[in-house]
Protein backbone atom coordinates (compact mmCIF):
# COMPACT_ATOMS: atom_id res chain seq x y z
CA UNK A 1 0.00 0.00 0.00
CA UNK A 2 1.07 3.58 -0.50
CA UNK A 3 1.42 5.09 2.95
CA UNK A 4 1.12 8.88 3.19
CA UNK A 5 1.98 10.52 6.49
CA UNK A 6 2.49 14.10 7.59
CA UNK A 7 6.25 13.47 7.46
CA UNK A 8 6.93 11.14 4.52
CA UNK A 9 5.47 8.81 1.89
CA UNK A 10 6.12 5.07 1.74
CA UNK A 11 5.91 3.31 -1.65
CA UNK A 12 5.73 -0.47 -1.33
CA UNK A 13 7.67 -2.61 -3.81
CA UNK A 14 6.20 -6.10 -3.47
CA UNK A 15 8.11 -8.94 -1.79
CA UNK A 16 10.67 -6.64 -0.18
CA UNK A 17 9.47 -6.30 3.41
CA UNK A 18 7.20 -3.36 2.76
CA UNK A 19 4.51 -4.97 4.90
CA UNK A 20 6.91 -4.76 7.85
CA UNK A 21 7.44 -1.04 7.19
CA UNK A 22 3.70 -0.42 6.97
CA UNK A 23 3.08 -2.32 10.19
CA UNK A 24 5.79 -0.45 12.10
CA UNK A 25 4.65 2.95 10.84
CA UNK A 26 1.06 2.17 11.79
CA UNK A 27 2.17 1.17 15.30
CA UNK A 28 4.21 4.35 15.61
CA UNK A 29 1.45 6.70 14.54
CA UNK A 30 -1.36 4.89 16.31
CA UNK A 31 0.66 5.15 19.53
CA UNK A 32 0.58 8.90 18.92
CA UNK A 33 -3.20 8.78 18.63
CA UNK A 34 -3.13 9.62 14.95
CA UNK A 35 -6.02 9.32 12.55
CA UNK A 36 -5.77 6.59 9.88
CA UNK A 37 -7.70 6.88 6.63
CA UNK A 38 -7.69 4.17 3.95
CA UNK A 39 -8.93 5.08 0.49
CA UNK A 40 -8.78 3.65 -3.02
CA UNK A 41 -8.27 6.27 -5.70
CA UNK A 42 -8.20 6.33 -9.47
CA UNK A 43 -5.07 7.61 -11.16
CA UNK A 44 -5.51 8.32 -14.86
CA UNK A 45 -2.71 7.18 -17.15
CA UNK A 46 -2.61 9.66 -20.05
CA UNK A 47 0.28 7.73 -21.56
CA UNK A 48 -1.49 4.36 -21.61
CA UNK A 49 -2.36 4.44 -25.32
CA UNK A 50 1.22 5.30 -26.22
CA UNK A 51 2.49 2.40 -24.15
CA UNK A 52 0.09 0.06 -25.90
CA UNK A 53 1.33 1.19 -29.30
CA UNK A 54 5.03 0.89 -28.49
CA UNK A 55 5.29 -2.46 -26.75
CA UNK A 56 5.73 -5.17 -29.28
CA UNK A 57 3.38 -8.09 -28.65
CA UNK A 58 0.46 -7.60 -26.29
CA UNK A 59 -0.96 -4.27 -25.11
CA UNK A 60 0.59 -3.19 -21.84
CA UNK A 61 -2.10 -3.30 -19.19
CA UNK A 62 -1.45 -1.32 -16.04
CA UNK A 63 -3.77 -1.18 -13.05
CA UNK A 64 -5.34 2.25 -12.74
CA UNK A 65 -5.88 2.07 -9.02
CA UNK A 66 -3.55 2.43 -6.13
CA UNK A 67 -4.38 2.05 -2.49
CA UNK A 68 -3.01 4.86 -0.30
CA UNK A 69 -3.35 5.05 3.45
CA UNK A 70 -3.26 8.54 4.90
CA UNK A 71 -2.00 8.98 8.45
CA UNK A 72 -2.32 12.41 9.99
CA UNK A 73 -1.48 13.94 13.35
CA UNK A 74 -5.12 14.93 13.68
CA UNK A 75 -6.52 13.32 16.85
CA UNK A 76 -8.08 9.93 16.28
CA UNK A 77 -11.63 9.17 17.36
CA UNK A 78 -11.36 5.43 17.72
CA UNK A 79 -12.17 4.69 14.11
CA UNK A 80 -10.61 3.81 10.78
CA UNK A 81 -12.35 5.16 7.69
CA UNK A 82 -12.36 2.91 4.64
CA UNK A 83 -13.69 4.11 1.30
CA UNK A 84 -13.50 1.78 -1.71
CA UNK A 85 -14.52 2.64 -5.28
CA UNK A 86 -13.05 -0.49 -6.85
CA UNK A 87 -12.79 -4.15 -5.96
CA UNK A 88 -9.32 -4.91 -7.30
CA UNK A 89 -6.87 -2.14 -6.38
CA UNK A 90 -3.15 -2.27 -6.97
CA UNK A 91 -2.09 -2.16 -3.35
CA UNK A 92 1.49 -1.12 -4.00
CA UNK A 93 1.47 2.03 -6.12
CA UNK A 94 4.22 3.88 -7.96
CA UNK A 95 6.07 7.12 -7.22
CA UNK A 96 4.33 8.97 -10.03
CA UNK A 97 0.98 8.19 -8.37
CA UNK A 98 1.84 10.14 -5.24
CA UNK A 99 -0.68 13.01 -5.06
CA UNK A 100 1.02 16.29 -6.09
CA UNK A 101 0.55 17.88 -2.68
CA UNK A 102 2.69 15.13 -1.09
CA UNK A 103 5.49 14.77 -3.66
CA UNK A 104 7.79 17.17 -1.83
CA UNK A 105 8.01 14.85 1.17
CA UNK A 106 10.77 12.25 1.64
CA UNK A 107 9.79 9.06 -0.20
CA UNK A 108 10.73 5.80 1.49
CA UNK A 109 10.90 2.46 -0.29
CA UNK A 110 12.50 -0.92 0.38
CA UNK A 111 14.74 -2.74 -2.10
CA UNK A 112 15.65 -6.42 -2.03
CA UNK A 113 18.61 -8.26 -3.48
CA UNK A 114 17.35 -9.53 -6.88
CA UNK A 115 18.67 -13.04 -6.26
CA UNK A 116 16.76 -13.21 -2.99
CA UNK A 117 13.58 -11.59 -4.32
CA UNK A 118 13.32 -14.08 -7.19
CA UNK A 119 13.52 -16.95 -4.70
CA UNK A 120 10.88 -15.27 -2.54
CA UNK A 121 8.54 -14.90 -5.51
CA UNK A 122 9.15 -18.50 -6.53
CA UNK A 123 8.33 -19.85 -3.07
CA UNK A 124 5.32 -17.57 -2.61
CA UNK A 125 3.84 -19.29 -5.69
CA UNK A 126 1.39 -16.60 -6.76
CA UNK A 127 2.70 -17.15 -10.28
CA UNK A 128 1.07 -20.59 -10.29
CA UNK A 129 -2.42 -19.12 -10.19
CA UNK A 130 -1.98 -15.78 -11.93
CA UNK A 131 -3.93 -15.48 -15.14
CA UNK A 132 -2.13 -13.91 -18.05
CA UNK A 133 -2.19 -12.95 -21.68
CA UNK A 134 -2.44 -15.22 -24.69
CA UNK A 135 1.33 -14.84 -25.05
CA UNK A 136 1.86 -16.10 -21.50
CA UNK A 137 -0.42 -19.06 -22.09
CA UNK A 138 1.33 -19.96 -25.34
CA UNK A 139 4.78 -19.79 -23.71
CA UNK A 140 3.67 -22.05 -20.88
CA UNK A 141 1.98 -24.53 -23.22
CA UNK A 142 4.96 -24.78 -25.58
CA UNK A 143 7.82 -24.78 -23.05
CA UNK A 144 6.35 -26.11 -19.81
CA UNK A 145 3.47 -28.54 -20.35
CA UNK A 146 4.03 -29.74 -16.76
CA UNK A 147 3.26 -26.25 -15.39
CA UNK A 148 2.90 -25.35 -12.52
CA UNK A 149 5.30 -28.06 -11.29
CA UNK A 150 8.44 -26.13 -12.18
CA UNK A 151 11.93 -26.33 -10.78
CA UNK A 152 13.51 -23.06 -9.69
CA UNK A 153 15.68 -22.97 -12.82
CA UNK A 154 12.59 -23.47 -14.99
CA UNK A 155 10.82 -20.69 -13.14
CA UNK A 156 13.69 -18.27 -13.75
CA UNK A 157 13.69 -19.11 -17.45
CA UNK A 158 9.90 -18.78 -17.63
CA UNK A 159 10.04 -15.31 -16.08
CA UNK A 160 12.68 -14.34 -18.63
CA UNK A 161 10.50 -15.54 -21.49
CA UNK A 162 7.44 -13.77 -20.13
CA UNK A 163 9.38 -10.54 -19.67
CA UNK A 164 10.09 -10.61 -23.40
CA UNK A 165 6.38 -10.02 -23.98
CA UNK A 166 7.02 -6.38 -23.17
CA UNK A 167 10.49 -5.78 -24.58
CA UNK A 168 11.86 -2.28 -24.24
CA UNK A 169 11.74 -1.10 -27.86
CA UNK A 170 15.15 0.62 -28.00
CA UNK A 171 17.14 -2.30 -26.61
CA UNK A 172 18.20 -5.33 -28.60
CA UNK A 173 16.84 -8.70 -27.42
CA UNK A 174 20.18 -9.69 -25.91
CA UNK A 175 20.48 -6.38 -24.01
CA UNK A 176 17.02 -6.35 -22.44
CA UNK A 177 16.92 -5.65 -18.72
CA UNK A 178 15.30 -8.13 -16.38
CA UNK A 179 11.80 -7.97 -14.97
CA UNK A 180 13.15 -7.26 -11.48
CA UNK A 181 14.89 -4.13 -12.74
CA UNK A 182 11.93 -3.05 -14.84
CA UNK A 183 9.55 -3.36 -11.92
CA UNK A 184 11.77 -1.29 -9.65
CA UNK A 185 12.39 1.42 -12.26
CA UNK A 186 8.71 1.58 -13.14
CA UNK A 187 7.91 2.05 -9.47
CA UNK A 188 10.57 4.68 -8.77
CA UNK A 189 10.56 6.76 -11.96
CA UNK A 190 8.84 10.13 -11.77
CA UNK A 191 7.54 9.37 -15.27
CA UNK A 192 7.21 5.64 -16.03
CA UNK A 193 7.16 6.42 -19.75
CA UNK A 194 10.90 7.00 -19.51
CA UNK A 195 11.25 3.22 -19.60
CA UNK A 196 10.48 3.46 -23.30
CA UNK A 197 13.51 5.73 -23.84
CA UNK A 198 16.02 3.28 -22.39
CA UNK A 199 18.66 2.36 -24.95
CA UNK A 200 22.29 1.27 -24.78
CA UNK A 201 23.56 4.83 -24.28
CA UNK A 202 21.01 5.45 -21.54
CA UNK A 203 22.29 2.41 -19.64
CA UNK A 204 25.96 3.17 -20.27
CA UNK A 205 25.51 6.72 -18.94
CA UNK A 206 23.32 5.51 -16.07
CA UNK A 207 20.68 8.12 -16.83
CA UNK A 208 18.21 6.27 -14.65
CA UNK A 209 19.77 8.18 -11.76
CA UNK A 210 18.18 11.33 -13.18
CA UNK A 211 14.77 9.74 -13.66
CA UNK A 212 14.15 8.36 -10.19
CA UNK A 213 12.61 10.80 -7.74
CA UNK A 214 15.37 12.92 -6.14
CA UNK A 215 13.85 12.67 -2.65
CA UNK A 216 13.91 8.86 -2.49
CA UNK A 217 15.29 7.13 0.58
CA UNK A 218 16.05 3.40 0.54
CA UNK A 219 15.87 0.72 3.16
CA UNK A 220 17.03 -2.80 2.35
CA UNK A 221 15.34 -6.08 3.16
CA UNK A 222 18.46 -7.63 4.67
CA UNK A 223 18.76 -4.76 7.23
CA UNK A 224 15.18 -3.57 7.46
CA UNK A 225 14.81 -2.96 11.19
CA UNK A 226 17.94 -0.85 11.43
CA UNK A 227 17.32 0.93 8.12
CA UNK A 228 13.79 1.99 9.03
CA UNK A 229 14.92 3.12 12.46
CA UNK A 230 17.71 5.26 10.96
CA UNK A 231 15.34 6.81 8.41
CA UNK A 232 12.89 7.83 11.13
CA UNK A 233 15.67 9.20 13.33
CA UNK A 234 16.74 11.46 10.45
CA UNK A 235 13.19 12.80 10.46
CA UNK A 236 13.63 13.64 14.17
CA UNK A 237 11.43 10.91 15.59
CA UNK A 238 12.63 10.39 19.19
CA UNK A 239 14.48 7.20 19.97
CA UNK A 240 11.96 6.35 22.69
CA UNK A 241 9.12 6.22 20.15
CA UNK A 242 10.83 4.05 17.57
CA UNK A 243 13.23 1.84 19.56
CA UNK A 244 10.69 -1.01 19.36
CA UNK A 245 11.43 -1.31 15.63
CA UNK A 246 15.00 -2.47 16.25
CA UNK A 247 13.92 -5.65 18.04
CA UNK A 248 10.64 -6.36 16.28
CA UNK A 249 10.19 -9.73 14.58
CA UNK A 250 9.50 -10.07 10.88
CA UNK A 251 5.98 -9.33 9.66
CA UNK A 252 5.23 -12.21 7.30
CA UNK A 253 2.56 -12.54 4.61
CA UNK A 254 -0.41 -14.78 5.27
CA UNK A 255 1.28 -17.67 3.50
CA UNK A 256 4.27 -17.35 5.80
CA UNK A 257 7.95 -16.94 4.99
CA UNK A 258 10.76 -19.24 3.94
CA UNK A 259 12.32 -21.70 6.33
CA UNK A 260 15.81 -21.10 7.66
CA UNK A 261 17.16 -23.85 5.41
CA UNK A 262 15.81 -22.05 2.32
CA UNK A 263 18.56 -19.47 2.00
CA UNK A 264 18.52 -17.98 -1.49
CA UNK A 265 22.13 -19.00 -2.16
CA UNK A 266 21.10 -22.67 -2.19
CA UNK A 267 18.82 -22.18 -5.19
CA UNK A 268 21.44 -21.05 -7.68
CA UNK A 269 23.99 -22.83 -9.80
CA UNK A 270 26.85 -20.59 -11.00
CA UNK A 271 25.29 -20.57 -14.48
CA UNK A 272 21.85 -19.58 -13.24
CA UNK A 273 23.29 -16.88 -11.04
CA UNK A 274 25.25 -15.47 -13.98
CA UNK A 275 22.05 -15.34 -16.06
CA UNK A 276 20.23 -13.35 -13.37
CA UNK A 277 23.25 -11.14 -12.81
CA UNK A 278 23.36 -10.24 -16.49
CA UNK A 279 19.64 -9.50 -16.80
CA UNK A 280 19.46 -7.51 -13.56
CA UNK A 281 22.78 -5.70 -14.03
CA UNK A 282 21.19 -2.27 -13.61
CA UNK A 283 19.88 -3.22 -10.18
CA UNK A 284 23.37 -4.17 -9.06
CA UNK A 285 24.74 -0.90 -10.42
CA UNK A 286 22.07 1.13 -8.63
CA UNK A 287 22.51 -0.66 -5.32
CA UNK A 288 26.13 -1.63 -4.56
CA UNK A 289 24.85 -2.86 -1.18
CA UNK A 290 24.18 -6.15 -2.97
CA UNK A 291 27.86 -6.70 -3.73
CA UNK A 292 30.48 -5.78 -6.29
CA UNK A 293 30.62 -9.15 -8.03
CA UNK A 294 28.07 -8.27 -10.71
CA UNK A 295 29.99 -5.17 -11.72
CA UNK A 296 33.33 -6.96 -11.69
CA UNK A 297 32.16 -9.92 -13.77
CA UNK A 298 30.48 -7.75 -16.38
CA UNK A 299 33.22 -5.13 -16.63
Amino acid sequence: MMLITDHFVHVHVSKTGGTFVESMVRKLYEARGCHVVEVIEDQPLPWRQRVQRVFSRQPAIFLLQHYPIYISDQPAHGRTIKHAKHQTPNKHGWVYQIPPEHRHKPILTTIRNPYDRIVSQFEYKNWQQARGSKYRESVIASHYPHFPNLTFAEYVELMRLLADELMLPKLSPEDQIGYQTREVLRTLFQDPLRLLDIDADYLAERRYREDVAPNLHYTFTHDLNHGLYQFLRKLDFPHEEIAFILEHNKVLPRKGGRREDQAWEKYYTPELKALVRRRERVMFEMFPEFGQEALDENA
